[in-house]
């Protein structure tokens, strides 16, 4: 769902605080804390961050890849090519698990079901609001909060 992050919606998250995680009522190194806590109420899926190629190929079911095409081989080859695999991202969970991706439910469910699994992680509320890897500050809350 991650959206640019903003003072202002910042300012909209610690006075909603839909995840009800007493925002409001923390000063603002706690509230920062709270946001960036990768444990307790706040914590939501959010795309994982890239594997590696080898990490991908392990993830697949080999009796299963036996059966792919060879168009579809090719394609595994491309994903696989750079060293790193976008696991999380929408356009590669497209094309290798969506409805007309690569390994489809009825044909490769063990590889699919891996695929699936991999491509998302336990993340903060800050990640899953405004992208992997974001930090809130103390200084930012504050700064939130004057608006």
């Amino acid at each position: 769902m991650s959206t640019p992050f903003t003072l202002s919606e910042l300012k909209t998250e610690l006075t909603t605080d839909p995840k009800s995680l007493g925002l409001a009522a923390k000063d603002d190194g706690p509230a920062a804390t709270a946001l960036n806590a990768l444990t307790g109420a706040g914590t939501d899926n959010v795309p994982n961050d890239p594997i590696t190629s080898s990490q991908f190929i392990a993830l697949l079911d080999g009796s299963e890849v036996s059966n792919l095409t060879l168009p579809d081989q090719g394609l595994i080859n491309m994903y696989t090519t750079p060293g790193e695999v976008e696991i999380g991202s929408e356009n590669v969970q497209a094309a290798l698990v969506g409805e007309s991706g690569i390994f489809t439910e009825g044909n490769f469910p063990n590889s699919r079901a891996a695929i699936i699994a991999e491509s998302t992680r336990l993340g903060s509320r800050a990640e899953f609001l405004w992208g992997n890897g974001i930090h809130i500050t103390s200084d930012q809350v504050a700064a939130a909060r004057a608006l």
